[in-house]
């Protein structure tokens, strides 16, 4: 929040209303598909704790234009880091190594919104 501010992004609704739904949606998700049960809190966290990459390119984003090379080429390894993390976190968590891809296709398509927000 204090590095889109600082960029000059007032959308703290945004993000928290994005953040909420899109933790609800990854747990039904994770529930439908695995044999045990995930909680929301759980979820949320996982999910959290893989915007780290996200975040590190906000503070980026700060002294640089994400809107150049640079900036494209670090936000899609933002993207596939925080996918390849937090993908791994939700297969181990709920033993489901065999459907991580299947997990990754939603969490990339999260990372990349969320990406989206903070470079335009």
């Amino acid at each position: 929040m204090l590095t889109l501010t600082l960029q000059g992004k007032l959308l703290m609704g945004t993000v928290y209303g994005f953040m909420i739904t899109s933790s609800l949606f990854m747990s039904f998700l994770i529930n439908v598909m695995s044999q045990k049960d995930i909680d929301t809190y759980r979820t949320a966290s996982i999910i959290g704790y893989g915007l780290i990459p996200v975040v590190l390119l906000s503070v980026a984003g700060i002294v640089l234009s994400l809107k150049s090379t640079a900036g494209i080429v670090l936000s899609a390894l933002s993207i596939l880091w925080s996918t390849a993390a937090s993908s791994r976190l939700f297969a181990t968590s709920v033993s489901m190594q065999s459907q991580r891809w299947l997990v990754a296709y939603p969490l990339s398509m999260f990372y990349t919104m969320f990406t989206l927000v903070i470079v335009f």
